[in-house]
């Protein structure tokens, strides 16, 4: 970008109260600027996290996709995905296998015995998450 684009950017946000901007002189964001930038980092982290660490993405796609989704993403389904996330943190009965790094899913039938298994690593995960944030368990 070169410069006279710089300043065109930088006048455009004034114009539209999103930064202080005089030449030559130091720009910061305006109140309402500021909350912008939030709700765009707010937006560009869902994706992300969502993107790494519910689909096991590496971190640099999940960082480039992120960039990308966030100018088109409506709310409601950010939202949602932000509970969708917050939900797969803290269920106990929630086990999902491509987080921990192995990129596979809990497939199959599998056994009841099998089940036992993953819910109690998970409840002894819930437990130690619990105890690490100095709440105790029933």
């Amino acid at each position: 970008m070169n410069r006279s684009s710089v300043t065109g950017a930088l006048r455009a946000l004034a114009e539209k109260k999103l930064v202080n901007y005089a030449p030559y002189d130091l720009v910061t964001l305006t109140p309402e600027g500021g909350r912008l930038a939030q709700r765009i980092i707010h937006r560009h982290e869902v994706l992300k996290d969502f993107i790494s660490r519910v689909l096991g993405l590496e971190e640099r796609i999940a960082e480039e996709n992120a960039c990308r989704m966030e100018h088109e993403v409506s709310e409601p389904v950010l939202d949602r995905l932000a509970q969708f996330i917050d939900f797969i943190r803290v269920c106990p009965r929630i086990d999902i296998r491509w987080i921990d790094q192995t990129c596979t899913f809990c497939r199959g039938p599998g056994t009841p015995k099998d089940c036992e298994k993953c819910i109690r690593s998970s409840l002894d995960r819930l437990a130690k998450k619990g105890e690490r944030n100095g709440k105790t368990s029933h």
